[in-house]
């Protein structure tokens, strides 16, 4: 269900150049399986709503789809591509760019006792 509803919002905001209104929000939608490409893996949350995504980091291949997330914690040199895309049914992503400093701001105040078990 939820699965769905992002599906349909991402379609429908979704623009060539994987921008958004806001900054830090990453919208990919790709209509057809692309080459790998080297680019370097930011510090974000990385959700695949249709299709399907490799990324090779040195000899390690991480592969996800439909419902799957990777998240990069630190900025590393990686070779990506959407690998299961078509027009019909195009590959949908989204991108949180996350803050290293506000990440660890939010850790030391929820402290120790806070954390889950």
């Amino acid at each position: 269900m939820y699965l769905e509803e992002l599906r349909t919002l991402l379609a429908r905001h979704a623009r060539p150049d994987w921008t958004t209104a806001v900054d830090g929000v990453l919208i990919s939608k790709v209509d057809r399986p692309d080459p790998p490409a080297p680019s370097m893996s930011g510090t974000l949350l990385a959700v695949i709503a249709q299709g399907a995504k490799r990324l090779a980091l040195g000899e390690r291949v991480f592969e996800y789809g439909p419902g799957q997330y990777l998240v990069a914690s630190v900025d590393l040199p990686v070779t990506g591509q959407f690998t299961q895309a078509d027009p019909k049914q195009p590959a949908l992503g989204f991108g949180l760019v996350l803050e290293p400093s506000a990440v660890a701001e939010l850790l030391l105040e929820a402290g120790p006792g806070d954390t889950p078990r």
